[in-house]
């Protein structure tokens, strides 16, 4: 593998668990679902103390975003790092709570990183 992983760059730059994560690819293409594996998520992260980390298509990062603030516990940490190797890169880890205080930023069509630590 030759180059930087946004993956491994997004949970250096999180300040979450380096120890102990989990990579879990992409959430349920079906909007019903995301909730669904959001919660699971953030269970096994409550049981093993990990950052767990996912990915998604870029089309689609408002309705995870959307999502994160609608299902997790605001107690939960979520790191959004997203254009990684752009100039314009933006990666921030706060509570959902704290997420839910101001405005999302705006990542449409912007590649993106997601991890959630309970």
């Amino acid at each position: 593998l030759i180059g930087p992983s946004s993956i491994l760059l997004a949970l250096m730059a999180s300040g979450l668990n380096g120890q102990q994560f989990s990579f879990h690819g992409y959430l349920s293409p079906k909007k019903e679902l995301i909730g669904k594996d959001l919660k699971r998520l953030e269970s096994q992260s409550r049981k093993d103390k990990g950052a767990h980390i996912f990915i998604e298509t870029p089309y689609r990062n408002g309705q995870i975003l959307d999502a994160v603030i609608q299902h997790l516990s605001n107690p939960t940490l979520f790191c959004i790092a997203a254009g990684m190797h752009s100039p314009d890169a933006f990666i921030k880890t706060k509570s959902v709570g704290e997420w839910k205080k101001e405005k999302l930023p705006n990542i449409h069509k912007v590649p993106a990183v997601f991890i959630i630590q309970a």
